[in-house]
């Protein structure tokens, strides 16, 4: 469970995604597209939805390739970086005037700065075991609750449903490279647009059998004015090798982020307040960053 308007633009991206390849993929994404979502609302599962006089849950769940440790609490960048970002465009709605103080004194450029330092520091420090270990904490936590799941469906709709689906977002950073490492422990550079399904992933999912299928969808953190790389497959827990056989997927032991920076840095930035516009919603600022 998490925010609603983030869990509703997920479900819709995955609906009308024609980017589906795999007899086993076809097959559930047609039955999602001709579905009808019975209410947007709803929460635990996150969507009810009707086909064929037959109703069934969807339940989405979050795990980024960026994470951080706070207060002894694993959280996603993208949901951390979002709250910190929200927070400063209300300080200045509710305050125009201070937006052109800090303009000119150069506080307004702190907290942007702060959040691409934050970005490049977690990407330089990306590690593979702790992402595929927050990858089966939450896949586990959702997989435990679907007696919960269809007992709340049949509270409301008088009958169960027939099965019940796993969306799991993965968010991941804008990279030209992967290192990864084959089943032979072999590890070599590689140009990918997404990151690769490794075998540990497949094995949490082979775990996840309270769930007819499992949605994958990979979607790369959006840049303003730039259209994001998104990459999405099904796997049924019941047989995962045979349902993805089909979908010339890339499976390998481990990756790594290959980062441009490699070392913890500084961001510099060269900026005048006349290049700042603030529309009462957004900052904008054209920049030179330099990183140190």
């Amino acid at each position: 469970m998490g925010s609603k308007e983030k869990e509703i633009k997920c479900i819709y991206n995955v609906i009308h995604s024609n980017q589906i390849r795999g007899s086993f993929s076809k097959q559930y994404h047609n039955m999602l597209k001709n579905s009808v979502i019975l209410s947007e609302e709803f929460e635990r599962p996150d969507f009810v939805l009707s086909i064929d006089n037959e109703i069934y849950g969807i339940e989405h769940c979050q795990t980024d390739l960026l994470i951080q440790e706070k207060k002894k609490r694993t959280h996603n960048l993208l949901d951390v970086q979002n709250t910190e970002i929200n927070k400063t465009i209300n300080k200045y709605n509710g305050n125009p005037d201070l937006l052109d103080v800090e303009i000119a004194n150069g506080q307004a450029l702190k907290k942007p700065l702060e959040l691409v330092e934050e970005r490049i520091n977690l990407i330089s420090d990306f590690n593979y075991e702790n992402f595929i270990s927050n990858f089966k904490k939450v896949c586990s936590v959702h997989n435990d609750k679907c007696s919960e799941y269809i007992e709340h469906i049949n509270s409301v709709y008088k009958r169960n449903p027939k099965f019940l689906g796993c969306l799991v977002e993965i968010h991941y950073p804008k990279i030209r490279k992967y290192k990864i490492v084959d089943a032979n422990g072999n590890s070599r550079e590689q140009a990918l647009k997404h990151p690769p399904i490794t075998k540990d992933m497949m094995n949490v999912i082979s775990s996840m059998k309270k769930y007819e299928f499992v949605i994958v969808f990979m979607h790369e953190i959006e840049i303003a004015g730039k259209k994001p790389n998104y990459y999405i497959f099904y796997v049924s827990p019941k047989d995962a090798l045979k349902s993805i056989s089909d979908q010339l997927i890339l499976r390998v032991n481990s990756f790594e982020l290959v980062s441009p920076f490699n070392i913890h840095c500084n961001a510099k930035v060269k900026i005048s307040s006349d290049n700042v516009v603030y529309d009462g919603e957004n900052i904008k600022f054209n920049c030179e960053l330099k990183i140190e």
